[in-house]
């Protein structure tokens, strides 16, 4: 299933977890993004979600990507997920 949303750059993206898992119960945040990152065919991608999944602390580092939550209000947060930069 296709999910992203193009961004504003080529390589940017979004994608709204907390719509999709509405529309799909069955589905997790880590089931909707893991392909996605395993892919890693993306410079940026912002992920509109109600809070920060557990994983992202645990799992996203060992797949080669760190966060930043770049917008907060109630209930909702954007999170951007890029490549870890390597020196």
């Amino acid at each position: 299933m296709e999910f992203l949303e193009p961004g504003a750059e080529k390589g940017d993206f979004s994608i709204n977890i907390e719509e999709i898992m509405f529309k799909n119960p069955e589905l997790t945040s880590k089931k909707i993004l893991i392909l996605y990152l395993k892919n890693g065919e993306f410079n940026r991608l912002d992920v509109v979600c109600s809070h920060i999944p557990k994983w992202f602390y645990t799992d996203l580092g060992g797949l080669g990507f760190e966060y930043e939550t770049v917008k907060e209000s109630l209930n909702r947060k954007t999170v951007r997920i890029v490549r870890v930069q390597t020196l």
